[in-house]
């Protein structure tokens, strides 16, 4: 039963992080186009400006609110049972403390608006774990992929970086925050659907390599069976 289990956890992982990319990317695409016009929101904005602006001031506008908290909702659901089969499959435990902040991070964005104290800490988990998950998964996967994931993390991470300056840096000023942000986020979204087709093409791969060794033990096993001793008369 282990084993089987055990064989099944790369699809379990695979299925649960492309689906948390696909939440992510559907859910931010129509909570933006379900904000009204007359709050001329832009892609200079910040993306948690969909489910509630900074305070002093802060303006939370239905229903994209409601439609972005939900996507991070479930998002940060999906991304901590994809951690948990992480941990279950590759038995790594730094990337098991990463991915997991990164589920918890994206969690509390969602429970925490942009409205309210909390969510700037959640935000940043949310940001700085994504990356460094993209990057560790470095360690447990084969070229190309690793390769990719790499250069993935450390772009975010660098975006991260730059955000962290402040409007008065000449990226923000030439894109805004907003697009500061979105070089942060919109690449781990395509990272997340990258790394969840790349566990579920592992285990199409596997499936060969077992029916041939299924095979071969059953040849070897022809090969030894006993002769038939038929007794003289």
């Amino acid at each position: 039963m282990t084993g089987l289990i055990r064989q099944r956890l790369p699809s379990v992982a695979g299925v649960l992080y492309s689906s948390a990319a696909f939440v992510l990317l559907m859910g931010v695409m129509t909570a933006e186009t379900r904000y009204p016009i007359w709050r001329h929101y832009t892609t200079r904005q910040e993306i948690s400006d969909l489910g509630g602006t900074a305070p002093p001031h802060s303006t939370v506008t239905q229903p994209s609110a409601t439609i972005f908290d939900t996507t991070m909702i479930i998002a940060g659901v999906l991304l901590l049972a994809g951690a948990f089969a992480l941990w279950r499959l590759y038995q790594y435990r730094v990337l098991t403390v990463v991915s997991t902040l990164f589920g918890v991070g994206t969690l509390g964005v969602g429970i925490f608006p942009g409205n309210t104290g909390p969510h700037g800490i959640f935000a940043m988990i949310a940001f700085l774990f994504s990356a460094l998950t993209a990057i560790v998964v470095f360690k447990v996967t084969s070229a190309p992929f690793r390769f990719m994931s790499l250069s993935v993390g450390l772009l975010s991470l660098i975006a991260l970086f730059v955000g962290l300056l402040g409007e008065d840096s000449p990226v923000a000023k030439l894109i805004g925050l907003g697009g500061v942000e979105r070089w942060v986020v919109f690449p781990i979204i395509v990272w997340l659907a990258l790394f969840g087709g790349h566990i579920l093409g592992s285990t199409q791969r596997m499936q060969p390599e077992r029916r041939g060794r299924a095979a071969m033990n059953g040849r070897a096993g022809a090969r030894v069976d006993p002769p038939v001793v038929v007794p003289p008369p």
